[in-house]
């Protein structure tokens, strides 16, 4: 009898119209299941969502055009968005590089609202890369750096592809992970104006509202930069859902318990959340082999949330295509 493998990651990305949510739009997602057990991925969706926009003002980015964002029937883009938020209620972490920008977009997603209340990793800022010049690296320097080709750029599906490809060559995955969700820091970095780039090369960030250089990592790194930091505060933790075979997720529990933070506190546990939901509609939970038939998904116009939002994955002969 197979089983399904113990730990998943939905390794996501978006491209979207601009970088400010209340007015802007995504225009594309793509996701990957990826199975760290079996250190491969399993499945990989990308669409275009169409949208009501006239102008895709970051088009000579990510050339998304309108007309073609449009040209995606409705109905198929929403049944691709139900798939990945499904992705998301299985996999022990969704994983975006600079996660803080694509986590962003879902909070009022009108089907993919659920993946912004699951555990997230930031393969930017929370990993350590064995070939890293940097903290902080772009995406595409990480993937040059350890030797995986970049043939193309700025669409979601490529860069979730190369953040595969990074996983693929990692001796020991569950070891990133665990370090990855070590509790974290708030520090800033005492440098003046002069010395701004010993911070930016060390991998802080500008925090314009703040006037500061700002960064998130583990304590016992604060001694290895050239110039003193300050602690701000603890970082606050995008994670929700149990740590699935890492060494240190009691230690992540314990910090988020003592952390002004209250995340943790009101987003349920994932079983009790599937329990909630089998309640509700009188169906299996997602763990279970055969989901509960559902009707097509309804085509929803703008930020507004859906109605009646999808709970749980739809069965293969209910497709709306």
């Amino acid at each position: 009898m197979t089983t399904a493998p113990a730990q998943l990651l939905l390794i996501l990305d978006t491209e979207t119209s601009g970088i400010d949510e209340s007015k802007h739009e995504v225009l594309e997602i793509a996701a990957i299941l990826y199975s760290v057990d079996h250190h491969c991925t399993l499945q990989q969706i990308s669409t275009l969502i169409p949208t009501d926009l006239d102008t895709n003002p970051a088009e000579a980015i990510n050339n998304i055009s309108i007309a073609a964002a449009n040209a995606t029937p409705a109905e198929l883009s929403d049944y691709l968005c139900q798939t990945i938020n499904y992705w998301g209620q299985i996999a022990t972490y969704v994983v975006a590089h600079n996660a803080e920008f694509d986590r962003k977009w879902f909070k009022e997603h009108p089907i993919l609202a659920d993946l912004y209340d699951q555990a997230w990793l930031c393969t930017c800022h929370d990993f350590t890369w064995p070939k890293q010049h940097r903290q902080g690296q772009k995406l595409i320097d990480l993937a040059l750096a350890h030797g995986i080709g970049v043939s193309s750029a700025h669409r979601a599906l490529t860069d979730c592809q190369l953040l595969a490809a990074l996983f693929d060559r990692m001796d020991d995955l569950p070891a990133m992970i665990a370090s990855a969700t070590s509790p974290k820091v708030k520090v800033k970095a005492e440098v003046s104006y002069g010395d701004r780039q010993l911070a930016k090369d060390a991998g802080f960030r500008w925090d314009g509202a703040h006037k500061q250089w700002v960064c998130k990592l583990r304590e016992a790194e604060l001694t290895k930069f050239p110039f003193p930091c300050t602690v701000l505060e603890r970082a606050e933790t995008t994670l929700s859902k149990t740590t699935v075979n890492t060494a240190d997720s009691s230690a992540a529990d314990s910090s988020a318990a003592g952390s002004s933070s209250n995340l943790s506190k009101t987003t349920p546990k994932p079983s009790e959340k599937a329990q909630a939901q089998a309640v509700a509609t009188n169906s299996p939970t997602p763990t279970q082999a055969t989901p509960p038939q559902q009707r097509p998904p309804q085509k929803v116009q703008g930020n507004a949330r859906a109605t009646s939002k999808p709970k749980t994955f739809p069965k293969t002969d209910t497709l709306p295509f």
